[in-house]
């Protein structure tokens, strides 16, 4: 019998720390009471869990604002002059994140936005670099995620000021969405311009192949005609001779 009972302990341990292992104890986003925290973060590739390069733009930590069951996340981004857009998920799409400040002079920039999915899962980033000083110039989209980690998270106060862009920021980042948009606009109307003038191209090329290709029959139909005119001549004369 207590050898039975011995049996039925081990086992129901052996399920435990099998759970354990399988379903490690996390910090979930649903624990989080309101408040302002700090936390750490990485930024991932898009299809993979290594680090982007991308990441050394962010400064770390992040903050992290919980209220009334919304959720906004702040944090810096350095060389910020590069960063020409950044956008988070929003609804069925993406949008700019919103500028609280900039530091022209350290190229720093304070930025935030609204998470609408469950933190404790990677965000997608979308993100457009520009680096003129470059030869040849970087300009490149990227689609990368940012990872949270929320074991990291440490309360820094149970205030929490959701700010808000100013009305100068605000005209600043429209306008720059503005400069994305038609900068997107020009590359695309570039792009359609120099397939036509590729698609141009090829067919003068091929024009021009073609009259390369019958060029050579019209000297060699006056080639033949003389040479017909010269026989008929020549039959003529040696007719009379007889």
């Amino acid at each position: 019998m207590k050898k039975k009972i011995g049996m039925s302990h081990m086992a129901l341990l052996f399920i435990l720390c099998f759970f354990a292992v399988l379903f490690p104890a996390t910090k979930g986003h649903a624990e989080m009471a309101d408040g302002t925290y700090e936390v750490d973060y990485q930024i991932l590739h898009a299809d993979s869990d290594s680090v982007s390069i991308s990441n050394d733009y962010f400064e770390k930590p992040a903050t992290l604002l919980i209220k009334d069951g919304e959720t906004y996340i702040q944090f810096t981004l350095n060389n910020s002059q590069w960063v020409k857009e950044l956008q988070t998920p929003s609804d069925t799409d993406f949008k700019n994140v919103e500028v609280l400040s900039e530091d022209e002079e350290n190229s720093t920039r304070l930025v935030q936005f609204k998470a609408e999915s469950d933190i404790a899962e990677p965000i997608t980033l979308k993100m457009h670099i520009l680096v003129e000083s470059m030869d040849p110039v970087y300009d490149h989209r990227h689609t990368a995620r940012m990872d949270l980690d929320l074991e990291s998270s440490k309360l820094i106060s149970e205030e929490v000021d959701i700010q808000t862009a100013t009305d100068e920021q605000a005209d600043e980042q429209s306008a720059s969405e503005e400069e994305a948009a038609t900068a997107r606009t020009d590359n695309t109307e570039e792009t359609a311009d120099q397939a036509a003038t590729s698609d141009q191209a090829a067919e003068q090329k091929d024009t021009t192949e073609q009259e390369k290709g019958t060029s050579w029959l019209i000297p060699a139909g006056i080639a033949l005609v003389a040479i017909i005119v010269l026989l008929f001549i020549w039959r003529k004369v040696a007719n009379k001779n007889k």
